[in-house]
C-alpha cells in the first residue's frame, strides 16, 4: 500500500513547504551517508520566479565537482499507486561540452514508497557512481550500481523498496 505526502501541495502553500521540507531532509541524509567526497550545492534551479510554486522543480542540487545536477518534480497524484519516473537529460546539446552538467531527473507522486525508490537511485548518483535504471520483468525499478571499493570495481543489483 503506497501512502502518499503533501497531496494538496499545489492548492495549499504549507502543504507545499512541508513537501519541499522533505525533499530537503531526504536530500540532507543522502548526501551525510554518502561521506561528503563531493560538493553538492542546493538550489540549482529555480521555478522561474518566487511566487510559481508548480513542483518543478520542487527540489534541485548540483555538484561542480562531479558536472551533476538533481532535479526532482513533484506530481499531483490523480489515481491510488506508486507514481516514479526518472531519467536522465543533459544541459548542453552536446554532452561532451565542458560546461555540460548531467541531469537525473526524478518525476513523482510523494509517497512513502516513491521517496524510497529516489533515494535508492540518489544514493549512487551523489558518491559518483556508475548507475543504469531498468525494470525488471515483474515491472519493478532495478538500480544497478557500479561503485567503486578500494580500487576495485564492484557491481551491485539493488531493488528499490
Amino acid at each position: 500500500m503506497v501512502t502518499n505526502l503533501y497531496e494538496k501541495f499545489l492548492e495549499d502553500t504549507e502543504h507545499y513547504e512541508q513537501s519541499e521540507r522533505y525533499w530537503e531532509r531526504l536530500w540532507t541524509e543522502v548526501v551525510s551517508e554518502a561521506g561528503g567526497w563531493y560538493t553538492w550545492l542546493t538550489p540549482w534551479m529555480g521555478t522561474g520566479a518566487p511566487h510559481i510554486k508548480d513542483g518543478n522543480p520542487i527540489f534541485s542540487a548540483i555538484s561542480p565537482d562531479l558536472r551533476r545536477g538533481v532535479r526532482i518534480i513533484q506530481l499531483e497524484p490523480y489515481e491510488p499507486g506508486l507514481d516514479f519516473q526518472v531519467w536522465f537529460e543533459n544541459t548542453e546539446d552536446d554532452p561532451l561540452d565542458p560546461e555540460n552538467i548531467q541531469e537525473l531527473v526524478i518525476a513523482c507522486v510523494l509517497s512513502d514508497l516513491a521517496a524510497a525508490y529516489a533515494r535508492n537511485v540518489l544514493e549512487p548518483w551523489v558518491d559518483g557512481s556508475r548507475i543504469l535504471i531498468r525494470r525488471d520483468q515483474a515491472g519493478c525499478l532495478m538500480i544497478d550500481r557500479a561503485m567503486k571499493h578500494e580500487g576495485q570495481l564492484l557491481h551491485r543489483l539493488g531493488q528499490a523498496a
